[in-house]
């Protein structure tokens, strides 16, 4: 599949996760991708060490996001960087960027503006709220995404306090909506030979995961409380979940607790154990 996108060169802007794993799956599928960083330092994530500790010197939590890409270092905010990056918008087909909303447009990047110069431009904003409402100006991360959208609170057992997924699962999700967002205006070009913007923001992501949770919710379904066995969803009963065993934990999943006593019984007679 590395050829399926052979042609296609995006312009990333990105940083951190949302973007750059996105343009990183892109790449993955045969689009050049040129990574705009800092002059000098690069982006804040090269440097970003796994428990004190890099990769030969390098993060690898940068290493895991950016392959398939080549790294152009440009100072957006220098005025000789207005017509260098105006002279890539004629060559490229995708811009990608997760700035916080209205940062592009004052450094002369915004959508309206790159699209007078290239009119098949296909042009991805990512952030944490979207480009308008109430929390538009608030800081838009992972953990906060999680906490705010329910994830959080919806994750552990009835004993513990909100816990957070072990993994940065809204910015992935992110991520692969903002690859997709992208491969259907690549497409939709296709038909209509024009450009068109793209918005993909973390909470709208995380909720949109959660759509058995919001249709249950806003329906008045009776309120559900997580489970003191951990069972991670209220509508599927026992067994399904986790448990400690003598050697480690067990997952169960879409059994029956009928067959899984037979189950059982059986293990226990052929161990010569008595079941009463």
């Amino acid at each position: 599949m590395n050829d399926a996108l052979a042609g296609i060169r995006i312009l990333d802007f990105s940083q951190m996760m949302m973007g750059p794993w996105a343009t990183q799956l892109l790449g993955d599928l045969g689009a050049d991708v040129i990574k705009v960083e800092r002059p000098k330092v690069g982006e804040g994530e090269r440097s970003l060490a796994a428990m004190g500790q890099l990769l030969n010197g390098d993060s690898p939590f940068f290493l895991s996001m950016n392959r398939n890409k080549r790294s152009l270092t440009l100072d957006l905010k220098h005025p000789e960087a207005g017509p260098i990056v105006d002279r890539l918008i004629t060559t490229v087909d995708v811009v990608v960027e997760n700035f916080r909303p209205g940062v592009m447009e004052r450094l002369g990047f915004g959508f309206e503006r790159l699209s007078e110069l290239n009119a098949r431009l296909v042009y991805c904003s990512a952030s944490g709220y979207g480009s308008r409402g109430p929390y538009v100006k608030r800081p838009g991360q992972d953990l906060l995404i999680q906490a705010l959208s329910g994830l959080a609170a919806n994750t552990g057992r009835a004993s513990d306090p909100p816990t957070p997924i072990g993994t940065s699962i809204c910015d992935a999700m992110a991520a692969m909506m903002v690859a997709c967002g992208i491969l259907a205006a690549l497409q939709a070009r296709t038909h209509t030979g024009k450009g068109q913007k793209v918005e993909v923001d973390l909470l709208s992501t995380a909720l949109a995961a959660q759509c058995q949770e919001a249709v249950v919710h806003l329906n008045n379904f009776p309120r559900w409380e997580r489970s003191a066995a951990g069972i991670t969803q209220p509508w599927i009963g026992a067994p399904y979940g986790i448990y400690p065993t003598s050697d480690g934990h067990l997952a169960l999943a879409m059994n029956s607790l009928r067959v899984l006593g037979e189950l059982l019984a059986k293990l226990a007679k052929a161990a010569g154990v008595l079941v009463l």
